[in-house]
């Protein structure tokens, strides 16, 4: 049987498969791809993913008018994997999780088994280690293992909120939300002076920053910018 891969899969298949398998599960090929490998990491021989959908429906009825009625519409997908006469079907937990709320999971699960630092000071040294591997792939060039490094520091910087008992994923979301809204504020103070932001000096960008900062009743001191 000859093997094949996604480039050998007609791309309107590929279209119908993302629309109406992975989509509704917030799946994409990149993250099959990625669940399937670390399954092979374990030395199966097989693995794939399964997509199930079932329906139940009961009625209840008095003189052919409808009373009571209930229609369930479980759709599901799990991964299965093979190993010599074995297999095993389970549903992922996290393999439609953001990338934040996985890196902490994962990382709780091994904190769990004891692979774990001793105390916070071990992760921060961590944290310095990654930062220096990240500007080294920078010297070098090689745009790989840049974004290896990135996502290194990214996970030790989850492992940093696990330890300061911090949901990463919400900390993130309230970082994304102040930005946008002080953003906001430069845009319109901006437009206000007959401006765009791209003609306006970086300097009073800043300033305007500094000022949306202020507005917000609970906005640390300093920080640039982007801080």
């Amino acid at each position: 049987m000859n093997e094949t891969g996604l480039a050998d899969v007609p791309a309107n298949l590929l279209a119908s498969a993302q629309q109406l398998l992975l989509a509704p599960a917030d799946l994409d090929f990149e993250k099959v791809s990625r669940v399937l490998g670390s399954i092979h990491a374990h030395d199966v021989d097989f693995a794939d993913f399964y997509f199930q959908h079932s329906s139940f429906e009961s009625w209840s009825l008095e003189e052919g008018i409808v009373k009571a009625g209930t229609f369930n519409i479980d759709r599901g997908v799990g991964v299965r994997a093979v190993s010599g006469d074995k297999q095993a079907f389970a549903y992922s937990d996290d393999i439609s999780l953001p990338a934040l709320a996985e890196a902490l999971k994962i990382s709780k699960k091994a904190a769990g088994l004891g692979f774990e630092w001793p105390d916070i000071g071990g992760v921060l040294d961590k944290l310095q280690e990654e930062v220096r591997e990240l500007a080294e792939a920078r010297e070098l060039g090689d745009q790989a293992s840049v974004e290896y490094e990135v996502g290194d520091l990214l996970f030790t910087l989850t492992n940093l909120a696990r330890f300061l008992k911090v949901d990463p994923e919400q900390a993130l979301r309230k970082t994304n939300s102040r930005f946008r809204e002080r953003f906001r504020h430069i845009e319109e103070s901006v437009a206000e002076s007959g401006g765009s932001v791209q003609e306006t000096p970086l300097e009073r960008l800043e300033e305007l920053w500094q000022e949306a900062k202020r507005r917000s009743a609970h906005a640390p001191a300093g920080g640039q910018v982007n801080g």
